[in-house]
């Protein structure tokens, strides 16, 4: 996913593994500083699982 704006642009790519009542996944995502221009990344991990029904 890109996302351009004023303050500049992100891009976000992903993807996540389901296997039953779970899954695990990573992101990374690429922006620049809008005053300097330098490159900035950040990488994110994550997991989860159904802990019941939405009340």
């Amino acid at each position: 996913m890109r996302c351009a704006g004023q303050r500049g642009t992100v891009e976000m790519h992903g993807e996540a593994t389901y296997t039953g009542d779970a899954f695990e996944g990573q992101m990374t995502m690429k922006t620049a500083d809008p005053r300097s221009g330098r490159q900035m990344e950040m990488k994110s991990t994550m997991h989860g699982k159904r802990v019941g029904a939405c009340e």
